[in-house]
């Protein structure tokens, strides 16, 4: 009986940490639309330096359509997917800034 007080409170620190997310009781399609515009300020960021990656805004827009449609997984999913590739190429392109041809190739 000494494992009772051990689990008891497992049980109660992983209701807690549900509990206090918020994503619990968050509106799902709420959260795809505040994806899709996070994915498409990142998208914006990454175009303003000239670091836009292909493809990017075409995922975005799909995200969109899925939000209309109800699909929050897969909006969710294809907006993760923008952020996350707009984040990237706008690293590349501040750090290939300045850039040139290595010696050996002029």
């Amino acid at each position: 009986m000494k494992t009772l007080p051990y689990i008891r409170s497992a049980l109660l620190m992983t209701a807690l940490t549900i509990l206090s997310s918020g994503s619990v009781w968050a509106d799902p399609a709420v959260d795809a639309a505040s994806a899709v515009e996070k994915a498409e300020a990142e998208r914006q960021k990454a175009a303003s330096v000239g670091g836009e990656w292909r493809g990017v805004a075409q995922m975005i827009q799909e995200a969109r359509t899925a939000v209309q449609r109800g699909d929050v997984v897969a909006a969710q999913h294809l907006a993760s997917q923008a952020y996350h590739q707009g984040e990237l190429g706008y690293r590349q392109a501040v750090q290939q800034k300045n850039a040139d041809f290595p010696d050996y190739l002029r």
